[in-house]
Formats: C-alpha cells, structure tokens, sequence
C-alpha cells in the first residue's frame, strides 16, 4: 500500500507542484475562491492561479487545435505562479495584477469656429464688410430656369429700394 497522494492544494501550499509531474491535478481540483493569504501580494497571486487553472481546464476553447500543447504552457506558468507565492519574484512577462482595459480616450469637444464670408449684393454688386449687419439673404427659384433654389444677397439699400420683400426693411432690422 502506498502513500495517500497529495491534492492541488496540498502541492500549492508547500511549494511543491511541478508542471510536468502534476500538471495534470489542474483538471481535477478546483483551487478554493477564498485565499489562504492576508497580504495583498499573496491574494493577487492566488487569483492568477486560479485563472491559470480555469485557462488549463478549458484548453480546447483557447487552442483547439493542440489543447495537450497549450496546457503544458498552462502548467508551467502556474507552477511559477506557485512559485512567486513562497518568495520568488516573477518573470516579467507574468502580471501579478489584471492588466488595466484602456478605453480610447474621449476626444475634447472642439472650440466653435466661425468662419466670416463676405456677402455680395445681387442687386449692386457691393460687398458687404464686418458681420454684414442690415443685409438680407433670401432663397429665390424661377422653377422654369432654376432647378434648385439660390441664395440672393442685398445690401440695406438695395433691400429698401427694390424691396423684393412684401414688407419694408426698417434700419434695427438684423
């Protein structure tokens, strides 16, 4: 009769598991939620663990094609893992903590711009300066000449003369 074998756990704690000899306990054991650890540094490390396990268990849905492969990857970063849990330090290619998402960052709302223009006055031809205060701009169309509408400019005394407007422009108008 031979001796009772050791469980996951039992190996974790006394810094005893060894990728290629007990890879395969990962499969059948789960690690417990809760960590036997107060330090900070203890409990992040047993949550990797657990993710390791997790990641050996569902091998065929991260490397279909040679899940046998991929848990010795598994195995063997676990029992580093295992091994930054008694002392050593960490390869730097393991994190200890989750890697933070990232999300893109929001752009700045973009101050207004204003672009000015010049007017120019259908009726005389002048060009209007500043913001242009007084003119009236209007959307004209001869439906038998222009197929889309245009907009017509006039400076404030062409708009009083030739009113093309039904009603009169007086001088606060803008």
């Amino acid at each position: 009769m031979g001796r009772r074998q050791k469980t996951l756990l039992e190996r974790v704690l006394e810094n005893n598991f060894r990728p290629g000899r007990y890879g395969p306990l990962l499969a059948k054991e789960p690690l417990p939620a809760k960590p036997p650890f107060d330090d900070r540094r203890r409990r992040l490390l047993w949550a990797r663990l657990r993710e390791e396990q997790d990641a050996y268990q569902r091998a065929e849905t991260f490397w279909p094609d040679d899940p046998g492969w991929y848990r010795e990857v598994v195995a063997g970063s676990f029992g580093l893992y295992v091994c930054a849990l008694h002392g050593s330090e960490l390869p730097s290619y393991l994190s200890l903590e989750r890697p933070v998402e990232r999300r893109p960052p929001t752009p700045e709302p973009r101050p207004r711009q204003y672009a000015t223009a010049a007017l120019l006055c259908t009726a005389c031809g002048c060009e209007s300066g500043g913001n242009a205060q007084g003119w009236v701009a209007l959307f004209a169309q001869d439906p038998h000449q222009d197929p889309v509408p245009r907009a017509q400019a006039f400076c404030p005394e062409c708009a009083e003369e030739s009113s093309p407007l039904p009603w009169s422009i007086s001088a606060d108008y803008y």
